[in-house]
């Protein structure tokens, strides 16, 4: 990945957004086309936080066509609210070994679906894959929204023991 794509990725998980994008749309319009599917992608995610819808299909459109299927899939799932799309860029993602983006996208096939049982064992997923890669303050955001959400008595005592696990510092 080009240098630049790396630091507004890093800003962006930083939550310098406004840096992040700013880099990142000097990048979407250069002439490499995977640089540009990454900028794209990261303009998505960006629009999404901010609720930009007009941003947000603006990076959907701008993919190419050989864009990764699995930024495709997550960019269009936010944009459409479509759980269905977020668990299919998920298994993109864990087929691609990208357990960073698949527990994001787990997460956010948690926020948009409707059953909350359906959401408490999504988010305990998202939860133990953050976890898995060392992400303690986002696992714990995410086990908590499990914790929070669970009816089922199994998803509870394990999100709640995810939580205990982890470090507290």
């Amino acid at each position: 990945m080009h240098g630049a794509a790396v630091t507004a990725t890093a800003l962006f998980r930083i939550a310098d957004v406004a840096a992040a994008d700013r880099l990142a749309k000097g990048l979407t319009e250069g002439g490499d086309r995977r640089l540009s599917d990454s900028a794209w992608f990261l303009r998505g995610l960006i629009a999404d936080t901010q609720e930009n819808r007009a941003l947000l299909q603006t990076a959907v459109s701008s993919l190419s066509p050989t864009a990764d299927p699995a930024d495709a899939a997550e960019l269009r799932a936010r944009l459409d609210r479509n759980a269905q799309l977020a668990l299919q860029a998920a298994d993109l993602r864990r087929d691609a070994l990208d357990y960073r983006g698949m527990a994001r996208t787990l997460a956010l096939a948690a926020r948009l679906t409707s059953d909350a049982d359906a959401a408490a064992d999504l988010y305990l997923r998202a939860g133990r894959s953050a976890a898995g890669q060392g992400d303690t303050a986002t696992a714990k955001a995410w086990l908590g929204e499990a914790r929070d959400l669970a009816h089922d008595p199994a998803v509870l005592a394990a999100a709640a023991a995810e939580l205990r696990s982890l470090p507290t510092s």
